[in-house]
């Protein structure tokens, strides 16, 4: 079974943060302001199967990825 690795969120470009556009800057233009990153929480790296590289879903209590679904469906 293929193990959990860290690697940058693709989200975000692994800086935790992204660019939003919200009030204004004085100029009458957009301002920018930094939002937390929503797919990899702020931390700017994500958990995935080092497979797949697929981050794994949780369904019926088991984290599933593309490898552990292959091989449930041999098992079966």
């Amino acid at each position: 079974m293929s193990e959990l690795v860290l690697v940058p969120c693709d989200a975000c470009g692994g800086d935790g943060y992204t660019l939003g556009l919200g009030g204004t800057s004085g100029d009458g233009l957009p301002a920018e302001t930094t939002c937390r990153c929503d797919v990899c929480g702020g931390a700017g790296k994500v958990e995935v199967c080092e497979g797949c590289l697929e981050v794994p879903t949780v369904a019926g209590g088991l984290e599933l990825c593309a490898c552990v679904s292959v091989s449930l469906r041999r098992a079966a």
